[in-house]
């Protein structure tokens, strides 16, 4: 999903007819890169694991997550 909306971000300029002004452009264009290689990256990271270890992965960004917001 991740990197989906980096190539969201980079696209969105030409959907949106708004390629002209070149700030914006810049700047959908960088941070969709950046969300794409952040995507990238997280997928890179859990590829090798095994489907018990993704599950415990999962539980434990939940716990965490549970735990930060003091529930």
């Amino acid at each position: 999903a991740t990197i989906l909306l980096g190539l969201w971000l980079i696209a969105s300029p030409a959907i949106f007819n708004y390629a002209q002004d070149s700030m914006m452009l810049f700047w959908h264009a960088l941070l969709g890169v950046l969300t794409v290689l952040l995507g990238a990256l997280q997928l890179w990271q859990d590829w090798e694991l095994s489907d018990n270890e993704l599950l415990k992965h999962g539980q434990d960004v939940l716990r965490s997550a549970s735990m930060s917001a003091g529930l």
